[in-house]
C-alpha cells in the first residue's frame, strides 16, 4: 500500500477508502511512476488500493512498472484479520517476462501459502516479489505474537527461494499508521531481505526505519539451485490431490 496507505477501520470507510485513497491503475499515481522508470531505466513494484470499476470494491494489489508502462498487476487473494472488510479477493498473479528475468509477485501474509509461490514458480518465475506490511501491533494490540511473526518472516522467505529454486524479495514498509480507535497506531517491524535461489540472504534491513538494500542476483545462482536439488522433477502431483480437493 505504499501508493495509498491502508483502511482506517471506522464506519463508513469502505466507501471512504475508495472516494478518497483508492486508484485506478491508469491514474496519476501509477502514471508518476512510469515516468520515473522511464528516467531511470529501472523496474518498480509497489502496492496501492486499487479502485474496481464496481462501486466500493478496493483490491490490495501489487503494480509492476516499467519504462514501457504497466507491465503486470497481482492482486491479493489471501487476505487476513480485518482486510477482509475492506478488500476484495484477487488471484494468483501471472508472471511476467521482463528484461531482468521472470518475475512473479505476491503479498505479505501470501508467503506463508506456499501453493502461491509454486504455483508462481511452476509458470516460469525466476524472481519471487513479496511486498509486505509486517505489522508489530500497537497498542491496542495486534494479529499473533510478535516475537513468532518476526520469525515467521525472517525464515518464511528462504525456505520459499530454496523450495522453489527462485530468488525471493520481501520488502516491508517502515514506520507505522493509524488503523482507527479500534485498532490505534500499528507498527512494522523490518525484516526486508534479498534472498537468492540459494537460500542466501544477499541484504537484509532489521530496523523499522526507511534503509536502502541492494544485492546482484545471477542467473548462475538459478543455475546451480536447480541443478543441486530435482525438487520440480522428483515431484509427484498426482498424490496432492487432497491439497485443492
Amino acid at each position: 500500500m505504499s501508493l495509498t496507505g491502508f483502511f482506517v477501520h471506522q464506519q463508513n470507510e469502505r466507501r471512504r477508502h475508495w472516494e478518497e485513497d483508492a486508484e485506478y491503475i491508469n491514474g496519476d499515481l501509477v502514471q508518476s511512476i512510469i515516468e520515473k522508470a522511464r528516467q531511470h531505466d529501472c523496474y518498480v513494484i509497489c502496492g496501492m488500493a486499487e479502485r474496481d470499476e464496481r462501486e466500493y470494491d478496493v483490491f490490495n494489489s501489487i503494480v509492476l512498472i516499467g519504462p514501457e508502462g504497466v507491465i503486470g498487476v497481482s492482486r491479493k487473494l489471501h487476505l487476513p484479520s480485518a482486510e477482509k472488510l475492506y478488500y476484495k479477493k484477487g488471484n494468483v498473479g501471472d508472471v511476467y517476462d521482463t528484461p531482468i528475468g521472470k518475475i512473479g509477485m505476491m503479498t505479505c501474509y501470501e508467503i506463508f501459502f506456499p501453493e502461491v509461490s509454486r504455483v508462481l514458480a511452476k509458470r516460469g518465475a525466476e524472481i519471487l516479489i513479496a511486498p509486505s506490511s509486517i505489522w508489530k501491533g500497537g497498542s491496542n494490540g495486534g494479529v499473533g505474537s510478535g516475537q513468532s511473526k518476526q520469525r515467521l518472516f525472517s525464515y518464511a522467505p528462504i525456505m520459499r527461494a530454496i523450495e522453489n529454486q527462485a530468488h525471493f524479495l520481501l520488502c516491508n514498509a517502515a514506520g507505522g499508521q493509524y488503523l482507527g480507535e479500534a485498532f490505534g497506531r500499528w507498527e512494522r517491524f523490518g525484516q526486508s531481505k534479498i534472498v537468492n535461489a540459494q537460500g542466501e540472504i544477499l541484504g537484509e534491513a532489521l530496523t523499522n526505519e526507511p534503509i536502502d538494500i541492494s544485492a546482484t542476483l545471477t542467473n548462475e545462482s538459478l543455475l546451480k539451485s536447480r541443478s543441486d536439488y530435482m525438487f520440480f522433477t522428483d515431484r509427484e502431483p498426482k498424490y496432492y490431490e487432497d491439497l485443492v480437493r
